[in-house]
């Protein structure tokens, strides 16, 4: 992956992530480190996402009018 790829903190963990898991599971047969990388890479990424998007204070938008969520701010 190249860097330019990588524009946002949370997609820079899951690379990250993704490196450390590949080499820690290196001694797994068949290959399977990579399935381990993916799996942890994407993991990370989500949380590092909504980590992002909680200390940013942003909300959902409500699905339906009424619902008693708040709506996100600018």
């Amino acid at each position: 992956m190249t860097a330019s790829l990588l524009q946002s903190r949370p997609a820079w963990v899951a690379a990250g992530v993704a490196a450390a898991a590949a080499i820690a599971a290196y001694a797994l047969p068949l290959r399977l480190n990579i399935l381990v990388a993916i799996a942890a890479a994407v993991a990370a990424g989500l949380l590092a996402e909504a980590a992002e998007r909680s200390a940013r204070g942003h909300r959902r938008r409500p699905s339906r009018a009424g619902d008693g969520a708040e709506e996100r701010r600018p």
